[in-house]
Formats: structure tokens, C-alpha cells, sequence
């Protein structure tokens, strides 16, 4: 396989975005800030990444919907994906005890949702019937007591 072969496979930003339908601001801002995540080559005059990037972006924008801060998302990255520089050339090496969440996500995300509003019906339907009851037992009260 050549080089060029190599290269072709490699994605722009632009396509980097389309496949995590995110914007490409956004994508410049996690390719910038993680930037020692990722391997990348200057082609012509627009950088294009490793397709593996595509994980460790997923990843990212996990990490970044929850509160944590930017440096505690580069430690879980750098746990689960470890580079390494091999004759200058950069390799992403994804951990193999770390499952792959981004394929369970949209499950674990309905799972959440679905739990959520359960969680929700409950909560008010029993403060409606305890209201019901509450307010039945007052009348009630009030009626045969005078």
C-alpha cells in the first residue's frame, strides 16, 4: 500500500463534521484542544486526520456533555487511546480493556431518557393522587364532622 493509498482514507475537517454531524467550529475546537490525540498530515493546504479520529472525537463529545473539566477529558483519553510517535510518525493506539461506548451510546441515551421520564410519571402522578387523597379526606372530614 503506498502512501498516497494511505492518504485518501484520511479525513478533512469538513468530513469530520458531516460524520458526527457536528459543526466544524466545534470540530476545529476539539481537534485544537486534544490536539495531542490525534495524528494528522498537511495535504495540500488542509490538514486531514486519521480515521481514528473519528472514535476519539465521539469520545470527546461524550466526556464534554458531562461536567467535567477539560483536563480530566484529556486523562480519560489518554486512557483509553494512547499515541505514540513512531519514526515520525504518529500512531493512535486505541486500549483494548476499554470497551467501544460510542456504539451503545444512542441505547444507553434512550435507556436514560425512558428511566427519566418514569422517574418523572411517578413522581408527579403520586403527588396528584396523594393531592386527591389529601384533599378527599378534608371534605370527608368536613362533611361528617360538622
Amino acid at each position: 500500500m503506498t502512501g498516497g493509498e494511505i492518504m485518501e482514507n484520511w479525513l478533512s475537517v469538513a468530513e469530520l463534521s458531516k460524520c458526527l454531524d457536528i459543526s466544524e467550529t466545534r470540530i476545529k475546537e476539539y481537534l485544537n484542544g486534544f490536539d495531542e490525540c490525534f495524528s494528522w498530515e498537511q495535504i495540500e493546504r488542509e490538514k486531514r486526520y486519521n480515521p481514528d479520529a473519528i472514535k476519539i472525537l465521539r469520545r470527546i463529545v461524550m466526556l464534554d456533555k458531562t461536567d467535567l473539566e477539560t483536563t480530566e477529558i484529556k486523562k480519560v483519553i489518554a486512557e483509553e487511546f494512547a499515541c505514540e510517535n513512531n519514526h515520525n510518525e504518529q500512531e493512535i493506539i486505541i486500549n483494548p480493556l476499554v470497551p467501544d461506548i460510542s456504539e451503545n451510546s444512542d441505547k444507553l441515551i434512550k435507556n436514560s431518557f425512558k428511566g427519566t421520564f418514569f422517574s418523572t410519571i411517578v413522581f408527579v402522578g403520586g403527588g396528584i393522587v396523594f393531592f386527591w387523597v389529601l384533599l378527599f379526606l378534608f371534605f370527608t372530614s368536613r362533611l361528617l364532622g360538622g
